[in-house]
């Protein structure tokens, strides 16, 4: 991941503009949990220290998402998702 936003990061500053990471996701019907988790935390990891602002792909609309609905619609957060993300969780 650091070697294909690496020519990114470097025309961003050899220009000296902001980039942005629009959208990035991973597909969690191919993925299990833990890989998914590992996967998020790398790539938010690698554009926070080349200093580019991101957007996962989706909030909450399907099978990207950070949250979905239980029965009752109300949101459930993903806790791998969160935490590939490195948000963190409130304590209740």
């Amino acid at each position: 991941m650091a070697g294909e936003i690496a020519p990114v990061s470097a025309w961003a500053k050899r220009h000296h503009v902001a980039v942005f990471c629009g959208e990035f996701g991973v597909y969690r019907a191919y993925s299990p949990p833990a890989a998914r988790q590992r996967w998020l935390h790398d790539m938010t990891s690698v554009l926070r220290e080349n200093h580019i602002g991101w957007s996962m792909w989706d909030y909450s609309g399907g099978d990207f998402s950070l949250v979905k609905r239980n029965a009752a619609g109300t949101p459930i957060l993903h806790p791998h998702t969160a935490a590939g993300l490195g948000l963190k969780l409130p304590r209740r």
